[in-house]
């Protein structure tokens, strides 16, 4: 089960940085609803948002083993896993929207 939410949420993440290029590609930087993303594509091109989405889902791995480690049934951990899924399937559809 737990495997399953990490792949989830790391397939999340990475369909929302992919819908972030097209929607990017189509309308410009307008296209992203999300001011941090924003910025580090301004200041980095699509480099900067796919190296803090990189940075995000390895601190989750990192955190989630962690987790895991002290007591693998805690909500918490189901409950980080659900939050990354929940913002990345947002992400998609904010992105989707302005296509």
């Amino acid at each position: 089960m737990n495997r399953i939410l990490i792949a989830s949420a790391a397939i999340a993440q990475a369909m929302d940085l992919a819908t972030m290029g097209i929607a990017v590609s189509k309308d410009g930087i307008a296209g992203e609803s999300n001011p941090l993303m924003r910025l580090t594509y301004q200041a980095w091109g699509m480099a900067g948002p796919a190296a803090l989405k990189l940075i995000v889902v390895t601190l989750l791995v990192v955190c989630v083993i962690a987790m895991f480690r002290t007591d693998p049934k805690a909500w918490s951990v189901r409950g980080l896993l659900l939050f990354t899924i929940a913002i990345g399937v947002f992400g998609v559809y904010t992105n989707v929207r302005a296509f």
